[in-house]
């Protein structure tokens, strides 16, 4: 698991520089995920963000929407509570969560609406998380689609595509 997140990280810093053009996919736990191809690959700059894709707009504006990619310990129930505490002021009908089974592989989507607050930061109204949370091994990855609640629902079609695609291609490995 260290190898690959390792050769992960080479294979972005060499991507990314000068010359080349953003990875296609990026590589988090046992599975591969395409980059939709309007998104824009970013060097996270965060320790624990494997990855990040800036969402622009139709003009290549970034939208303040994003999505970043973890690998970690937390299952889907302890990780639905942890996001849903950054929206404290939620109603329940701003919050969901939905189980599929995509091939072989577990998968929980949760949704949260309303007022974002971070720990230590600025609350920040009409904010949207639509997130991923799979299993993988002994860990779990996680896919936080963050921003504006009209960028996140634009962008929520290409991001489920892009998380279902990744598990059926890990079927037909």
């Amino acid at each position: 698991m260290l190898a690959r997140t390792i050769l992960f990280f080479v294979c972005a810093f060499l991507f990314h520089s000068p010359g080349y053009a953003d990875p296609a996919n990026v590589l988090v736990g046992d599975f591969t995920f395409t980059r939709p191809e309007t998104w824009k690959w970013e060097s996270s700059g965060k320790s624990n963000v494997l990855s990040r894709f800036i969402i622009p707009d139709g003009a290549g504006i970034p939208t303040g929407a994003d999505v970043r990619f973890y690998l970690l310990q937390m299952n889907a129930t302890v990780t639905a509570a942890l996001w849903k505490s950054y929206f404290p002021q939620a109603k329940e009908s701003d919050c969901s969560e939905e189980k599929k089974k995509i091939g072989n592989h577990d998968l929980t989507y949760v949704s949260l609406n309303g007022t974002q607050i971070y720990p230590g930061s600025k609350p920040k109204p009409g904010c949207a998380v639509f997130g991923a949370i799979i299993p993988s091994g002994k860990d779990f990855v996680h896919i936080r689609l963050v921003g504006p609640k009209s960028e996140v629902e634009a962008a929520r079609p290409r991001f489920k595509k892009m998380v279902e695609d990744a598990l059926r291609d890990k079927d037909t490995e």
